[in-house]
């Protein structure tokens, strides 16, 4: 900061001469300052090991379109642990998809670290329940901070945003601006989020992938970091039995809504097949995104919704 007060009367010094002049001046005053800074610094960041520090966080850049993402990764390594795209904002969504997978597969991380919101109190509840599992046990088993003091997982998002989230929306907003995408129900704005959600599910698999097989400067490839996290040896609950559970204890829970059950499963995977054969796999979608064909991104969601309204039987499409 002094550099730049004497920059703006006209002085030029480097940092070093700067320093070496303060101290000559008044070392009281410069000691003084040293000690201060030492003290107001904020604590740096601090994960030991490979689950010590899960951080979960969301991205709600597309949920005007029916397009919630949810994600967490490790703090140690920063590999994804992982990440899922959801219709809705919802506990028991949430817990179902993202975190009773991690449980199943991986196991409990010593410390959770969340957001303020209330979508993440399942999965506190679980974390809380299974707290015994840790690999240590010595401090809290979940964590609540502001979401910018969320670090280790706010730099995922920039690369979501940049590469899937906002690629996708200028396409939905010019596609809103030239009339050509109206929601007519509930059932058709359902639809065309169905199909934004399935263009972003491929785009993030990518990265994911792409991201922990990257090296991270001062620590390395997420992926060669990973080692095993504290084993659940009991059965874990449902959703379903989990809120339950944490309804009867005092909690309040919203059950998720009944839209994304309105398909039938057999025509679904019909208009699917019939889908793919005209306008190729959502691999292609992704694609034309990346490479701005406006044009063939929304011809390909016309046919999608087109061909969801023919095959399923669902009222008021």
């Amino acid at each position: 900061m002094t550099q730049g007060y004497l920059r703006t009367k006209g002085v030029r010094a480097s940092t070093t001469a700067i320093s070496k002049l303060q101290q000559q001046v008044d070392p009281q005053a410069f000691n003084t300052r040293l000690r201060g800074v030492k003290v107001l610094n904020p604590v740096p960041y601090r994960a030991d090991y490979f689950g010590h520090k899960l951080h979960l966080d969301q991205n709600e850049k597309l949920v005007m379109y029916g397009v919630f993402q949810v994600a967490c990764i490790d703090g140690y390594s920063s590999q994804i642990i992982k990440h899922v795209v959801l219709p809705e904002k919802n506990n028991v969504l949430i817990y179902d998809k993202l975190f009773k997978p991690i449980l199943d597969e991986k196991g409990v991380w010593s410390m959770l670290r969340t957001d303020h919101g209330t979508e993440f109190a399942l999965v506190q509840f679980a974390q809380n329940m299974f707290q015994g599992y840790r690999l240590s046990t010595e401090g809290l088993p979940f964590v609540q901070s502001y979401s910018k003091n969320n670090l280790r997982i706010e730099r995922w998002w920039v690369e979501v945003n940049h590469r899937v989230n906002y690629p996708i929306k200028k396409f939905l907003r010019d596609m809103e601006e030239n009339g050509s995408l109206i929601y007519r129900n509930d059932t058709r704005w359902f639809i065309v989020g169905e199909f934004c959600r399935r263009v972003c599910e491929i785009g993030i698999e990518r990265l994911v992938n792409s991201w922990n097989a990257h090296t991270v400067p001062h620590r390395g490839v997420p992926n060669d970091l990973e080692t095993p996290v504290g084993v659940v040896s009991e059965d874990i609950p449902t959703g379903t039995v989990l809120a339950n559970e944490y309804v009867r204890l005092g909690g309040s829970i919203t059950c998720p809504g009944a839209t994304h059950s309105i398909y039938d499963e057999v025509l679904a995977d019909a208009r699917d097949s019939h889908f793919f054969s005209v306008a190729g796999g959502f691999e292609d979608i992704y694609g034309f995104v990346m490479a701005n064909r406006f044009d063939l991104f929304q011809s390909c969601l016309h046919e999608y919704v087109n061909l969801t309204q023919q095959y399923l039987p669902v009222e008021e499409a």
